[in-house]
């Protein structure tokens, strides 16, 4: 298992791939707005699918 080291987080993961996009959301600068809701996520396939 892949742990996140972010404290108190807690998530781990079977696949190393999968850690770096997790801790995206840990990082606030990373942020990505909606342009007509103002919510934000981590990820643009995300913010792609809220979108839709």
């Amino acid at each position: 298992r892949y742990p996140c080291d972010f404290p108190g987080c807690g998530a781990s993961f079977g696949r190393a791939r999968d850690l770096p996009r997790h801790k995206k959301i840990h990082d606030e600068s990373l942020k990505i707005t909606c342009p007509e809701c103002d919510r934000t996520y981590h990820r643009e396939d995300l913010l792609a699918r809220h979108r839709r």
